[in-house]
């Protein structure tokens, strides 16, 4: 994660967009679309994994929603998206800093900002490139060998 993060909106977004839209926020267009773009790469990715520890934890689901209560809750906290990381202690920065929904986190505030050109889009867009692809060689494979 790049040490200084560009002002933009902070956890909360839709209900920040929501209200800075009457006093003159502008979402991109452009950005708009990009930014659901680059969430339908990451939700096929996330998708893909799902099958993964559906088909691993068959037949009762108990590992299923272990590992989800267990893993997403936690990334999504330390995404930034509902608190922002910068004030946290170190090792919560550090935490950050390796979480793959940081990066898409920071670059749709980008894209919706209207700055298509910018670091945090280039390193949210191989975060969810690489989590797409990962999640679709894994689940791909566990649904040929699980079916």
């Amino acid at each position: 994660m790049p040490a200084h993060r560009p002002s933009g909106p902070r956890g909360g977004d839709e209900l920040i967009i929501g209200l800075a839209v009457p006093l003159g926020f502008r979402p991109s267009p452009a950005g708009v679309l990009a930014g659901l773009a680059l969430l339908i790469v990451f939700g096929t990715g996330l998708g893909a994994f799902s099958f993964v520890l559906a088909i691993a934890s068959r037949p009762d689901g108990t590992l299923f929603w272990g590992v989800t209560q267990m893993l997403l809750f936690p990334l999504m906290l330390l995404s930034g998206v509902l608190l922002p990381t910068d004030l946290g202690p170190g090792w919560l920065r550090a935490a950050a800093a390796v979480n793959p929904v940081s990066y898409i986190v920071e670059a749709e505030r980008a894209l919706f900002a209207g700055r298509l050109v910018n670091a945090p889009v280039l390193y949210g867009v191989i975060a969810a490139c690489a989590v797409g692809a990962a999640g679709l060689f894994f689940g791909t494979r566990a649904i040929r060998r699980g079916v």
